[in-house]
Formats: structure tokens, sequence, C-alpha cells
């Protein structure tokens, strides 16, 4: 039972911060400004029903797209932790915020490639492959659930905090990430090692 929910607890951690909804809300902010309450909720509403179909599908097929290229998941462990690493680097030193608030709105950009972006279908078909294609679907549930919900009391959540004490929780899910790269890059190195 233990072994169970840390499981289930380290596949909703890692989708959650690869998300980044904390870090999604200033960007939310920025991209729905000139729209009113019902047009937020809106779009909201369809980028969180998208971005769960893009994960779910590449929960479902992620593994028959790396069998078709010839990868095996201790590749794509180390690929995926370069990759959020990488991440991890942007959101620990860059501001989103203004990289993507002249993006224009609507489902793209801020159902893909924000909220589910290279970082979550890495993340998606390393799970997969990790803990199997139940746990992460309903990791994926539940992350979004709390994505919603976050962005949902967005304007809120921004006002009780403030800016700054949201940067630096999004810098500290930004190390935490990075954390969980080095780790990621790790296990595939033992598993590409293990193989020969």
């Amino acid at each position: 039972m233990k072994e169970f929910l840390i499981l289930y607890f380290k596949s909703i951690t890692t989708l959650f911060l690869v998300i980044d909804p904390i870090g999604l809300v200033p960007v939310y902010m920025a991209l729905t400004s000139g729209m009113t309450v019902s047009e937020r909720k809106s779009l909201l509403n369809k980028s969180v029903l998208v971005g769960f179909i893009l994960l779910g599908i590449f929960t479902i097929a992620g593994s028959s797209i790396l069998w078709l290229f010839g990868i095996d998941v201790h590749d794509f462990r180390v690929a995926g932790g370069l990759l959020f690493l990488l991440i991890s680097i942007q959101i620990i030193f860059g501001n989103d915020e203004k990289q993507y608030s002249s993006a224009g709105t609507g489902v793209v950009p801020f159902a893909t490639p924000l909220m589910v972006g290279p970082g979550v279908v890495t993340a998606t078909i390393v799970l997969t492959g990790t803990v199997g294609v139940i746990p992460t679907l309903i990791s994926g549930i539940i992350s979004f659930v709390f994505t919603y919900l976050i962005l949902y009391f967005g304007r809120e959540i921004l006002e009780l905090l403030g800016k700054n004490v949201t940067n630096v929780i999004t810098k500290v899910v930004g190390l935490i990430l990075a954390a969980i790269s080095v780790h990621y890059i790790r296990e595939g190195i033992i598993g590409v090692i293990s193989t020969y």
C-alpha cells in the first residue's frame, strides 16, 4: 500500500511540476487580460479539456511511438531528463509572462504548447514506460484538476500571494524539476548500461 501511494505521489508530482500551473497563472492572466470573465473561463475549460486529451493520446500511444522509431524507454528517460533540465533552467531564469504575452490568445497557445508542451509529452511517455498506462492517466486527471483549480482562482491567488511570492514559488518549482531531471537522467543511464 505504501509503495502504491509513493508511486502515485511521484507520478502526480512529476506531471504537476512539468505543467507548472502556478507559473502559468501570470501568463494566463496576461493572455486573457482583454477578456470578460465568461470568456476567460470558457478558454480555461477548453484548454484543460484539450490538454488532457493530448496527454491521454500520448499516454496510450507513446510506447507505440517509441517502438516505431526503435527507441528504448531508457534512452527516452535520458533525453527526457535533459529536456526537463532545460525546462527547469528556463523556469528558474526565464520570464514566461513576457515571452508569451504577445503570443495571441486561444486554445493554442494556451492548451499547447504552454500547458501541454514537450515537457509534459516527455513526462507522459516516460511515466507510462515506468508505472504503466492507468497510473499515468489517473495522475494526469489529478494533475489537471489541480491545474484547473489553480488557474480558475488565478486572479485571487495573485492578489493573495502577490506577484513576487508567485515568482518565488515558480523558481522553487523549477529547482525541484531540475532535481527530478537529474533523477531521470541517472535512472536512464543505469538502464542503458544494464542492457549491455
